[in-house]
């Protein structure tokens, strides 16, 4: 078994709206990660809601069996925010306000026309023997100190208030980033279950070596985790050559990330045509900078009248005697349309049945085809994919940037969502 981790802690988050579902709680990952990376091996991760003494129960519960305890959420100044009263519940120390988060506070308030009123102020409240942490996107000042040999963080709960608050004040309190390393390698077209089978001895573990792979988002991740930063990146380039060519390169997160950076070592520029997932395959690809170096464009075709109008699809392929929207003749000619029209170099398209309603028994929802243009050749296939309407995008979209890269690399790669017609 792998020896104790040296540093320990538990998460917990905070906010009815969390615990409602109503938004998706983002900071406990996120804090896991960063914590990991820095040899602080995450216990215990909680979510509850604004009710102070189920929060202060936490933090009792959590005191003297951790090194460290970070919650996030409820630090505001309304009436819901009840954080940072379970704080005080559990610290037996004197409130004070702190003069120098009053005073920045108060200036961030007056910047923008707004006199701060009493519950505004009492954000800058906290127990004597604990410190403010700055707050440079929000009025709310974290909380951190040490209670019972626990060393204690109380953030708020926006990510883009939290997130800087870690980089900048909790990272240095934990030493430097860990030795070892981890190493993500980022499969689509492959199922989890022969994927696995590529790094059993790190799944089964041997006291310092330590493997996972899931599935999310029509993708398959693999981590290995080791004390030999050398071997874990040897290991990782040995199973991306065997799992080729299906893994993405190491630098590369997304099918899109692999697609732009083929491109740009290429020096070709790529146009897209969509229509089941309405310019999210732009999107995708010009989501880092840098992006206008290959993407040309992106023609949204969602109407038959825009195919005609906007590629020059041939209308009667999409009138009652020809194959359809979704056919292999319309996503040929929405990808050549496109390579034309917007002068690329190289194209992809898609035209699909998003769902929930749409399908027919011959083209079920779910079905979709992606087409794409290099030079003169231009290539299709169709693929099914199960699920609502957002999965069927999601997976659309990887595909759609899958199968321009295999094109593009000479490759004629089938994947077990390929369906012959």
């Amino acid at each position: 078994m792998t020896d104790a981790p040296r540093v320990s802690c538990a998460i917990i988050s905070v906010g009815d709206e969390v615990v409602s579902g109503r938004i998706t709680d983002t900071n406990a990952p996120w804090l896991a990660q960063v914590l990991e990376r820095r040899g602080v091996h995450c216990r215990h991760m909680e979510t509850m809601g604004d009710c102070p003494d189920a929060i202060a129960g936490g933090l009792r519960r959590w005191l003297g069996q951790v090194d460290l305890i970070v919650v996030s959420g409820g630090l505001g100044p309304t009436g819901d925010d009840r954080t940072r009263q379970a704080l005080f519940d559990v610290v037996p120390d004197p409130i004070e306000r702190d003069a120098q988060a009053a005073r920045a506070l108060q200036d961030r308030l007056e910047a923008v026309g707004v006199e701060a009123c009493p519950s505004q102020l009492s954000q800058a409240d906290r127990p004597a023997t604990m410190r403010s942490v700055p707050n440079a996107n929000g009025t709310a000042p974290g909380i951190a100190g040490t209670v019972e040999s626990t060393s204690i963080w109380v953030l708020p709960g926006p990510p883009d208030e939290l997130r800087p608050m870690v980089e900048h004040h909790l990272l240095s309190t934990v030493g430097a980033e860990a030795i070892g390393a981890s190493e993500e390698i980022v499969l689509f077209g492959m199922a989890e279950r022969p994927a696995a089978g590529y790094i059993e001895p790190w799944l089964v573990g041997d006291g310092v070596r330590r493997g996972s792979i899931r599935a999310t988002g029509g993708l398959v991740k693999i981590r290995l985790d080791h004390d030999d930063a050398g071997l874990v990146h040897r290991e990782a380039q040995s199973l991306r050559a065997a799992l080729a060519p299906f893994a993405l390169p190491a630098c590369c997160s997304t099918p899109a990330d692999a697609l732009r950076l083929h491109l740009e070592q290429a020096g070709l520029t790529v146009a897209t045509c969509e229509s089941c997932t309405g310019g999210a395959i732009g999107a995708a690809l010009t989501d880092r900078p840098g992006a206008s170096r290959v993407f040309k464009g992106g023609l949204q075709t969602y109407a038959d009248e825009a195919k005609v109008a906007l590629v020059g699809v041939p209308a009667d392929l999409l009138g009652s005697g020809g194959p359809g929207a979704v056919s292999e003749a319309t996503a040929k000619a929405m990808a050549q349309g496109a390579r034309s029209r917007l002068q690329s170099d190289v194209s992809v398209s898609v035209t699909g049945i998003a769902g929930p309603d749409g399908g027919t028994p011959i083209k079920p929802v779910g079905t979709v085809w992606i087409a794409t243009a290099c030079q003169a050749q231009v290539r299709a296939r169709c693929v099914r994919i199960r699920g609502d309407r957002a999965r069927v995008r999601t997976w659309t979209i990887h595909a759609a940037c899958m199968s321009l890269l295999w094109h593009l690399q000479g490759l004629d790669v089938k994947t077990q969502w390929d369906v012959s017609t």
